[in-house]
């Protein structure tokens, strides 16, 4: 079933954190001015086309050759001269001008881990949060996806955790100045042209007479429901709601979130999603460690358990 699963989609648009966290790791970064988007940067799909296919060819010649180390240099060789060809040679050295508190700086002489170095981002201090509420997956624990990564002996990690511990560490961050990426099934119950998620937006059930009562997990479990896109939460929609007991609690009702589709999309480039269907359709969100308790802090260094390519969130190459 793993070989299917890689015959089906060999390559991918999208990938997760912990793959661009290991490329910043190993490679370093460098500016878009430095190195701008080229056709194929920016439309892709021609791109994919031609690599899927080198790749399966790739494929049937080691199984009709054998692996040998020889063999894979060779095709990596040819796919990295492709890519620069769609995308550019990414620069050795490069000179870096910009304006801050109205103060012109030039830094010289950089490499791409220089300039990694100059900024003082690290990437190791970003955490994938999962939100996976099968029962065989239980929370508080660590996972990784079997075969999944872009970096050798490197896999996609995450810490699954309540959707309310996660809804707090969002807002934690927010307060914090702090971006949170998030990824979710982005097409579920959405208008496209307000760029409002929200439940219950499209009345199926008036229209169509049908009755749509899956739980996340059974969704889940469906492939009914999967992470298909990332974005960014910018912001959060706060107001007072009295409870039970007669007591005024602050409650998050809806969120700000950053697009790249365009500033076609939604309004200018914003949408916003309810927090109801953040509940239902957010699957993982990016966090700075420093944000996580003690005790969630330690279960990042415990053992992962692996989960099959296969499966749901074996998906999360998106």
């Amino acid at each position: 079933m793993d070989l299917s699963y890689f015959l089906k989609d060999p390559l991918g648009d999208g990938g997760q954190w912990e793959m661009a966290k290991e490329l910043i790791n190993k490679y370093g970064i460098i500016p878009k001015s430095v190195m701008p988007d080229t056709y194929h940067s920016k439309s892709s799909s021609g791109m994919n086309k031609f690599l899927t296919e080198q790749l399966k060819n790739d494929f049937v010649t080691i199984r009709n050759l054998g692996l040998t180390t020889q063999i894979v240099e060779n095709m990596m060789t040819k796919v990295f001269n492709y890519l620069v060809g769609f995308l550019g040679k990414p620069p050795v050295n490069f000179d870096y001008v910009f304006k801050l508190n109205n103060t012109v700086t030039t830094w010289t002489n950089m490499t791409p881990t220089k300039f990694l170095e100059k900024t003082g981002f690290n990437a190791d201090d970003w955490i994938t949060i999962m939100h996976d509420p099968r029962k065989k997956y239980p929370y508080y624990k660590m996972y990784e996806v079997n075969y999944l990564g872009n970096v050798k002996d490197q896999h996609v990690r995450w810490l699954n955790l309540p959707i309310k511990r996660i809804k707090e560490l969002s807002k934690i961050s927010i307060d914090s100045n702090l971006p949170v990426w998030f990824g979710c099934d982005v097409g579920a119950e959405y208008d496209k042209e307000s760029g409002i998620h929200a439940k219950n937006i499209i009345n199926q059930e008036m229209f169509m007479d049908t009755n749509l009562h899956l739980s996340k997990e059974e969704r889940l479990n469906m492939y009914l429901s999967l992470p298909t896109h990332a974005m960014v939460i910018m912001g959060y929609h706060e107001e007072n709601i009295t409870d039970s007991l007669s007591n005024s609690v602050p409650t998050i009702k809806r969120w700000k979130i950053e697009n790249s589709w365009g500033k076609n999309s939604g309004s200018e480039g914003y949408l916003l999603m309810t927090d109801d269907w953040f509940s239902d359709y957010v699957f993982e969100v990016i966090i700075h460690k420093s944000k996580l308790s003690k005790f969630e802090k330690k279960i990042l260094l415990s053992e992962s358990i692996v989960v099959p390519i296969y499966d749901p969130l074996g998906t999360l190459s998106y």
